[in-house]
């Protein structure tokens, strides 16, 4: 009994990006296509990426975050063919962590910090003036003892 070779397969995932801690991932962003080399990513999961941009001379690596939103498995040469990968999906971050949570968590936290440094900031510019204005006195001071004299 023979036998059958099966042919290899590949598995493609469709992601939207995540491009920072504040804009949400929207369903009109464009889907970009990488190899998945991991069986168990799921539509909806949240995964590392790894992706080049052109710049004027040459292609610059990245990593990013992004969701997974399509998944497709077929050959290797009929998925090349139709979606053209030209990166990898490095890490699938795990169930337990609640990505979107974790970044409005940090939307907040970065909030906080910037009212204390706005706070520091007015203090700072509060001493300054304060400054400023004995220096301007003591000048006047000493003007009008040596207009005096």
């Amino acid at each position: 009994m023979e036998k059958k070779k099966s042919k290899p397969t590949m598995r493609i995932v469709g992601i939207r990006h995540k491009k920072g801690i504040r804009p949400k991932i929207k369903d009109t962003q464009p889907l970009y296509y990488y190899i998945c080399p991991f069986a168990s990513v799921r539509e909806g999961d949240y995964v590392l990426i790894e992706y080049q941009r052109k710049t004027e001379r040459y292609r610059k690596s990245f990593f990013g975050v992004g969701r997974v939103d399509f998944i497709a498995e077929g050959s290797i040469s009929e998925m090349i063919d139709t979606y053209r990968p030209t990166a990898y999906v490095l890490y699938r971050f795990p169930e337990s962590l609640d990505f979107e949570g974790r970044c409005e968590d940090i939307k907040k936290a970065r909030g906080n910090l910037m009212k204390r440094y706005e706070k520091i900031e007015s203090n700072e510019a509060r001493m300054r003036k304060l400054l400023r204005r004995q220096t301007i006195e003591r000048n006047r001071r000493r003007k009008q003892k040596a207009g005096s004299k």
